[in-house]
């Protein structure tokens, strides 16, 4: 039974020898061909992702752009892609030329331009001569009194000072001595500086002087200086006289 089994162990080998096929030698790898399937399958790829584009916006396929694929040989000792490193270029700033060239000097300032004066004639102003005062009229008597007696024609109560407690009426009596025909005098009465009254009274031709009068009345606020002018009838003074009133 052993012998039995031996030889068919060996018949079996044998045959199993015999059958057995030599190793056929592998063509060569066509590389183009290779590249031609790949872009068959990216593009099938792409497709397949993106249905809805490719129906909207159908790309004809010349319009698509080739894809560069790196075949790899099945003998890695044969070819080797290799994909060199990108690097980025830097430009180097060149230094500016240093200016060896000496600073520009100022230009020199104007030169100042004379100007002669301009010549203004001088003219002489007229001056008016002074009017001297009426030659006929002088003021031979001023007096300050409470009242005038009319009949004699004289001041009464003559005084430099007055009461407004008893006096509410003050008279400036005058005598003017006119040599020539009749004029005027103006007789202006001041408070404190301020002028309160002025009248204007005619003088007849008198050697030994023209007698006439002016007022003025007094109020409960009229304390203080006083004074009295007589003018002649181109403004000039001839005579003045000052006086106080008292509360």
């Amino acid at each position: 039974m052993r012998r039995l089994w031996v030889c068919v162990c060996v018949c079996v080998g044998l045959s199993c020898t015999q059958e057995q096929p030599q190793p056929q030698p592998q063509p060569p790898v066509d590389r183009e061909a290779l590249k031609a399937e790949l872009r068959a399958e990216l593009l099938a790829e792409m497709r397949a992702m993106h249905p809805a584009q490719q129906t909207a916006n159908p790309t004809p396929p010349s319009v698509i752009e080739p894809v560069e694929v790196a075949v790899v040989d099945p003998d890695p000792l044969k070819d080797e892609v290799r994909v060199p490193p990108v690097v980025p270029s830097v430009e180097k700033e060149e230094p500016a030329p240093a200016d060896d060239s000496e600073p520009a000097e100022p230009p020199p300032p104007p030169a100042p331009v004379e100007v002669e004066p301009a010549v203004v004639p001088i003219t002489t102003a007229e001056v008016q001569p002074e009017i001297p005062p009426h030659p006929s009229l002088a003021v031979v008597r001023l007096d300050v009194a409470t009242g005038v007696n009319r009949e004699l024609r004289e001041p009464e109560n003559v005084g430099k000072t007055f009461s407004l407690a008893t006096t509410s009426i003050l008279y400036a009596y005058i005598a003017v001595q006119n040599k020539g025909n009749p004029a005027e005098v103006v007789v202006e009465w001041y408070r404190a500086g301020t002028r309160r009254s002025h009248i204007t009274l005619n003088v007849g031709h008198s050697i030994r002087g023209w007698r006439t009068w002016s007022k003025v009345r007094l109020g409960s606020k009229d304390s203080g200086p006083w004074e009295v002018h007589v003018l002649d009838g181109k403004g000039h003074l001839l005579h003045r006289a000052a006086f106080e009133v008292r509360p």
